[in-house]
């Protein structure tokens, strides 16, 4: 049979591996098509999803908290915008806008966003880059250098493959480390679909996004769903709300937004004890003159945060 005949109707000919002369028949409907992209220099909107590899339920509560950190590292050091989110514990999905330019970005900006990724220590001698060595590179380097380092990070900002890959790389090598393992974490490529820039397009494909757990059965209503877009707002609103007016938050419902004290406090525990740890460790933060302050937002049931978060202590 000839090569023609063989790319004839239900698949086309390809050529097999270690042998130039013998075609094979690819299924057109096996083939992955070009990932579709927003036209050239235009802002992209795009809805992504990637799953766990075999569908393993690895993102537990603490893991998804961590992602969700992670996400918002990544998207600061990237400049992409979440609009919508999901995390599933076998899969997440986000709705993303990726600028069509990455514009102009000074030495000091471009720190700020590597700060964001590379100001941890190296693990293991596996992260190449440093913050150290970034800072060293643009403010003391060559030109050639300097140069050489505002190509390679800003080559990393403003790709929708580079975000994802930086975020899916950056868990997997969480992950691996806590268990001890090696291999890939995530099932294969992400999928992801270009969304028209209109209202009713982001709209539904937002809405599809913060319904999954609904249709997993998970709970009946998008809103007592922690962690997806939706239920973030929601959770967000009460408590602006209730702060607005002057009230308090329950420690049950505190516990359900996101409360800057308990990552960005510093120390947290109650007075007495935190007075005690502080005379025992002068070097560590000095001699402070004020005590430490009772953490604000809600009912904390006495806890203090070292640093007093006195704005966006919700969110």
């Amino acid at each position: 049979m000839s090569m023609e005949s063989e790319s004839n109707e239900g698949g086309e000919a390809a050529v097999a591996p270690g042998n130039p002369l013998v075609a094979r028949r690819v299924p057109l409907k096996g083939r992955r098509l070009p990932r579709a992209c927003a036209p050239e220099g235009c802002d992209g909107y795009y809805h992504v999803v990637s799953r766990i590899n075999g569908r393993a339920r690895v993102l537990t509560d603490t893991r998804r908290e961590g992602f969700r950190e992670l996400l918002g590292r990544v998207v600061g050091f990237c400049g992409v915008e979440v609009l919508t989110y999901c995390f599933m514990e076998n899969h997440f999905h986000l709705l993303v806008r990726v600028p069509g330019e990455v514009g102009e970005i000074d030495d000091e900006e471009l720190l700020r966003r590597a700060a964001l990724l590379y100001g941890a220590p190296p693990s293991r001698g596996r992260q190449p880059l440093s913050l150290a060595g970034i800072r060293g590179a643009l403010e003391r380097g060559t030109a050639e250098e300097r140069e050489a380092m505002r190509s390679l990070l800003i080559g990393r900002m403003g790709s929708l493959p580079m975000f994802v890959k930086i975020l899916k790389q950056r868990f997997s090598l969480r992950y691996n480390r806590e268990h001890g393992r090696l291999g890939t974490l995530w099932e294969g490529p992400f999928r992801s679909v270009l969304v028209e820039p209109t209202h009713r397009a982001l709209s539904v494909v937002g809405a599809y996004i913060d319904l999954n757990p609904v249709r997993a059965g998970i709970v009946e209503d998008p809103k007592d769903y922690r962690f997806s877009g939706y239920g973030e707002a929601v959770e967000l609103e009460k408590a602006w709300a209730v702060e607005r007016e002057g009230g308090k938050l329950s420690l049950a419902e505190l516990l359900r937004c996101r409360v800057r004290c308990l990552t960005d406090g510093a120390v947290i525990g109650g007075k007495a004890w935190m007075e005690v740890w502080l005379r025992a460790n002068p070097e560590t933060y000095g001699r402070r003159k004020t005590p430490p302050k009772a953490m604000r937002g809600g009912v904390w049931g006495g806890l203090c945060s070292l640093r007093d978060l006195m704005k966006g202590v919700i969110g």
